[in-house]
């Protein structure tokens, strides 16, 4: 089994959302090339507090990483990013452009994602374009403060029934959920995972993503090893660049301050 897609066939179960504040000290390009080494191919590039020219460096660094084993490269809230980087798709949600707007400015080849909190929030994503959903807070998280009581896996088992999108399930997701987690779905609405932290601070990040890819594909075998080398736009040798990829941005704004 091919774990490999593209935007013609369904979308891969399981999503891996960037954090640069949580790697576990690990540089983040690193982080996304072990993930999508483990064998997950889809990436969601999120980086909320850096300026536009930061994250336009990070999202074409990660984008092309993610493209070179084949995973699907989501950039988050920027449309104009996503093109100007040649990713495959947007995530939006409740405070960014609404779907039915965002979708002509995408384009009908690249994939638009929506972060729902609320059934209606399901519903309304699908009738307005939205290609997959996120359904969170699932669990409680540790990490930030949320103004939304966590739906739980009964919850999760609901959501898959409101809509026929792929609906990811999101918020505090640990290995210890899995076993429960996957039994909320069925062959017509498979259970789909965004997470961070359970990939991103794992002691053995592949090792991590491939036990995750076991658990939503038992039929899966990973026993044949991903044989090409991740592409980047940096220099690996340099760790100025290897920490995000910003050092073009660092150097403008040292220049303008001079």
């Amino acid at each position: 089994m091919s774990l490999t897609t593209d935007l013609t066939g369904p979308l891969p179960r399981l999503c891996f959302i960037t954090d640069p504040e949580r790697t576990g000290g690990r540089p983040l390009a690193k982080v996304v090339e072990r993930v999508c080494r483990g064998g997950c191919r889809m990436v969601q590039v999120r980086a909320p507090r850096l300026p536009d020219r930061e994250f336009y460096l990070l999202a074409r660094q990660l984008t092309h990483i993610a493209n070179s084993f084949g995973a699907l490269a989501i950039i988050n809230d920027r449309i104009d990013i996503c093109h100007a980087v040649g990713a495959q798709g947007v995530h939006l949600g409740a405070n960014d452009l609404p779907l039915r707007v965002a979708r002509p400015l995408l384009g009908p080849d690249k994939l638009l994602g929506y972060s729902a909190h609320a059934l209606k929030e399901l519903r309304r994503a699908g009738q307005e374009g939205a290609d997959y959903v996120t359904f969170s807070p699932l669990f409680p998280l540790t990490h930030k403060a949320s103004p939304d009581e966590p739906w739980g896996i009964a919850g999760y088992a609901e959501a898959l029934r409101h809509v026929t999108l792929p609906v990811y399930a999101l918020g505090g997701v640990r290995e210890s959920h899995l076993p429960d987690l996957i039994t909320a779905g069925d062959a017509r609405h498979p259970v789909h995972l965004a997470v961070t932290a359970l990939l991103s601070e794992a002691p053995d990040i592949s090792a991590a993503t491939e036990a995750t890819l076991r658990a939503l594909h038992p039929e899966w075998d990973p026993a044949v090893p991903f044989t090409g080398e991740a592409r980047y736009t940096f220099d690996p040798a340099d760790t100025e660049d290897w920490d995000v990829g910003l050092s073009e941005g660092r150097r403008a704004r040292e220049d303008e301050n001079e």
